[in-house]
């Protein structure tokens, strides 16, 4: 629900602000992005991932994240503000980022109940709070937009919806403003986070690097273009995959001493993750010129090519997101050794991309750097198993073939029906309902057993998506 809501709104915003708009947004977000990193400092993950008494790392995690939340907020003020309104000859840019960085600090206060919720496997907990997040936020953010508040209308509508969250959370989790401080425990938390904490600022880096440059050599208007782009490339796949991560995270945990267990849930999480995933992103990628002219508008056509490269991007970051698997496993390591490569390759690649052939060569860099990267994920994660990473891999391939048949399906058709004169809107639609009655069937062919098996899990009633997502991967 909280998914299909964002879309509608985003959809509004393409409508009603410029191109600008979204760019100078998007450079707010990218440069406290390094701010957040160490707000989060990897606590609410080393507390999950933590073998202790919840009772004794959860209030020490709290007053870990106070510390830093704080000092990251005043940073933010002080030094980062200032210097993102001389560096891009922006002044509005100081107010803005102080105002979204008291809106980050304000999210300090879900750390307990969300860390107390996701630890013990109550997902359906958080359903409700983040739906009135995700609702508020969105019915704000376009009425601030309609009203003629520009960018600002982000601003607002993240600190109003962010209280209601934090308020609501309150109210069904109440807890106490209690700072534990037990030096063995805290040093644990505090050196797995700091490992955490590398691979997540390199993360930034790594995934801020594009917006930083397109807003230096080509302004916030092709910025705004590229993050729509970035945005809905991976609209499906990687919002399908953060549910999936966060799902499968604490499992992994769980599971990382068993090996047997452990093996199998792999192969049932990159099964499942390939057969929604795939078909969405080259789906989403073949149809998507229709889809910006017709429903973003015409002022957004040169995000169509960057939007169909990032596509086929976010679907290897989706199919990536493994549960943080190299934190269940204890190796936060290795994910810092993931962003340095990407970093190498995308620094390498980005500003004569960029200069070369605009977003859609920044684009092209993201996307070649992501192929080193997804290589590489796997070659690391072989040594850390009993089971071969490759025999995982080959999970996608009845899901491949069903997509290639839905991909070529679609073009041909597509293009079949612009030479008889039909009506876009009605290709569009088309389209999407072709597509995925040819999915369905070819892949009810290949897996019959299997989907019967989901569909039987989805049936069930008085779950949540998460609970029947865990179900699904625990269906051993």
């Amino acid at each position: 629900m909280t998914k299909i809501i964002n879309l509608i709104a985003s959809i509004f915003l393409a409508r009603i602000l410029t191109p600008s708009d979204f760019g100078f947004y998007g450079l707010v977000l990218t440069l406290l992005s390094f701010m957040v990193v160490f707000d989060e400092m990897g606590l609410k993950n080393a507390v999950i991932q933590s073998s202790e008494p919840l009772e004794k790392t959860l209030y020490i995690g709290f007053a870990w994240k106070l510390i830093f939340a704080f000092l990251t907020l005043c940073f933010s003020i002080i030094f980062l503000a200032p210097w993102g309104a001389h560096f891009y000859e922006q002044p509005e840019l100081q107010l803005m980022i102080t105002g979204v960085a008291l809106a980050i600090f304000c999210d300090t206060g879900k750390f307990m109940p969300s860390t107390y919720f996701i630890k013990n496997h109550l997902f359906g907990k958080l359903v409700f709070p983040s739906l009135l997040r995700t609702f508020s936020y969105s019915f704000l953010v376009i009425l601030f937009a309609y009203l003629g508040h520009k960018y600002w209308s982000f601003l607002y509508a993240r600190t109003l919806s962010c209280l209601a969250e934090v308020i609501f959370l309150a109210l069904i989790f109440p807890w106490t403003w209690k700072i534990s401080w037990k030096g063995k425990e805290a040093q644990k938390l505090l050196k797995f986070s700091f490992f955490v904490l590398i691979a997540a600022f390199l993360g930034v880096i790594s995934n801020s690097m594009d917006n930083l440059v397109v807003a230096k050599l080509l302004g916030f208007s092709a910025l705004g273009h590229y993050t729509v782009a970035y945005r809905w490339g991976g609209v499906l796949a990687i919002d399908l995959g953060i549910i999936i991560n966060e799902v499968l995270y604490p499992i992994n945990v769980q599971y990382q001493n068993q090996a047997k267990t452990f093996e199998r849930i792999q192969y049932q999480s990159m099964k499942y993750s390939a057969l929604l995933m795939l078909p969405l992103s080259f789906g989403f990628a073949a149809t998507c010129p229709e889809f910006v002219r017709l429903i973003l508008g015409e002022k957004w056509i040169p995000s169509i090519i960057p939007l169909q490269i990032l596509s086929l991007y976010n679907l290897l970051l989706a199919l990536e997101m493994r549960g943080n698997i190299f934190l269940a496993l204890g190796k936060p390591q290795y994910a810092s050794w993931l962003a340095l490569i990407y970093i190498f390759f995308l620094g390498i690649m980005i500003v004569p991309f960029t200069l070369a052939w605009g977003i859609i060569g920044t684009s092209l860099a993201a996307l070649i750097a992501k192929l080193f990267r997804f290589t590489s994920f796997w070659l690391m994660l072989k040594p850390l198993l009993s089971f071969s990473p490759l025999s995982i891999l080959k999970t996608t391939e009845k899901p491949f073939l069903a997509t290639l048949v839905m991909t070529i399906a679609i073009l041909l058709t597509k293009s079949f029906l612009y030479w008889a004169g039909v009506s876009p809107w009605f290709i569009l639609i088309a389209m999407v309902i072709w597509g995925a009655g040819i999915y369905a069937f070819v892949i009810y062919l290949l897996m019959k057993e299997e989907v019967l098996a989901v569909w039987t899990i989805f049936k069930e009633k008085g779950l949540s998506n998460r609970e029947r997502l865990e179900r699904i991967i625990l269906s051993l």
